[in-house]
């Protein structure tokens, strides 16, 4: 029911950062101030250890229950997010990424080759044939893009622009969760009613809402009047945007899967969800560093650069976010 995706679940990834951060911490303590490991490596390592130890636990209980994983997929998977963790850290310019881009389409080849193949696979393809299913999990991409790619913006403009401190930068910010989260309950209990396609419009339309009045309130962040209120209002309507579409959107995907493939739907919805994270965060990350080039230089110092630039490239940015809203509408 689309009430009971409202609230959203644990996830088990985001412990990744924090167990970052604690064997950081330890080795700053244990071996001093040149002890520090790239986030990206430990993190791999530890995605590598536990696809290993799930695999192993796993596999006792499946083969007594008869029951098939394609674990050989799994491999093929883990070994692809793995070099785009890493390649993504090198630059364009790398032979490492260039390298590591020929690797991870090998391996996205192998791993949807042996999808087709298999009699157990990790991911049911047909479900992506059906236009429904496809046009959700399309759909929670881009919002989650669009709430990602907003949170990068804005904590850049905040910091760099307005000169906020990272907790006030923080609280600024947090307007925008918790009116997702007051208007997910809302949303999932009236699509039950009134059907999920015009809340998930309307959602989207207060996140272009929202969108357009962040651009036009950029130009002026600096003062701490009228246009700060209005960039608070601005995330306020899109974090509701967002809530109003995300439950209803959930819910219609899962709905457009087969009763017996419901757990790979469910699958495949977090799946997207994560994906649009991460395209959300690098799209406008790259938009923003396109921008701020266009407008000073290449060679220019992002701290050097004056407000008005800032606010003007993050302004042009927002449209990315925009056009992540029209096509999800």
């Amino acid at each position: 029911q689309a009430h009971d995706l409202a609230p959203g679940g644990i996830d088990v990834q985001l412990l990744c950062p924090y167990v970052d951060g604690i064997v950081q911490a330890v080795l700053l303590v244990v071996h001093g101030a040149n002890s520090y490991v790239d986030s990206d490596t430990l993190n791999s390592a530890l995605i590598a250890v536990g696809v290993t130890i799930l695999c192993t636990l796993i596999s006792l209980p499946l083969a007594l229950l008869s029951v098939r994983c394609d674990f050989r997929g799994k491999s093929i998977l883990t070994a692809l997010l793995l070099v785009l963790s890493k390649g993504s850290s090198w630059g364009f310019q790398s032979w490492r990424t260039v390298v590591s881009l020929l690797a991870a389409s090998l391996l996205l080849a192998g791993f949807l080759r042996r999808e087709r193949r298999t009699t157990a696979p990790l991911i049911q393809l047909s479900l992506l044939g059906r236009r429904d299913f496809a046009w959700g999990i399309g759909g929670i991409a881009l919002s989650y893009g669009m709430l990602y790619g907003m949170f990068f913006l804005m904590s850049f403009v905040l910091i760099r622009g307005g000169h906020l401190s990272p907790i006030e930068a923080g609280l600024h910010l947090a307007i925008l969760p918790v009116a997702l989260g007051l208007a997910a309950p809302f949303s999932g209990f009236l699509s039950e009613r009134v059907g999920p396609r015009w809340l998930q419009v309307l959602g989207m339309i207060c996140c272009a809402t929202g969108l357009l009045m962040m651009n036009g309130a950029l130009g002026n962040l600096e003062n701490l009047g009228r246009d700060r209120l209005v960039t608070l209002m601005a995330l306020l309507l899109f974090g509701a945007g967002l809530g109003l579409f995300i439950p209803p959107n959930n819910s219609a995907t899962l709905a457009a899967a087969p009763a017996s493939e419901s757990a790979v739907a469910g699958g495949l919805l977090n799946l997207f969800r994560v994906l649009g994270t991460s395209v959300g965060v690098a799209a406008a990350s790259s938009t923003l560093s396109w921008r701020l080039a266009a407008a000073a230089g290449p060679a220019v110092s992002i701290a050097s650069l004056p407000a008005d630039i800032l606010f003007l490239a993050t302004a042009q940015s927002l449209f990315l976010l925009l056009g992540f809203a029209l096509v999800a509408a």
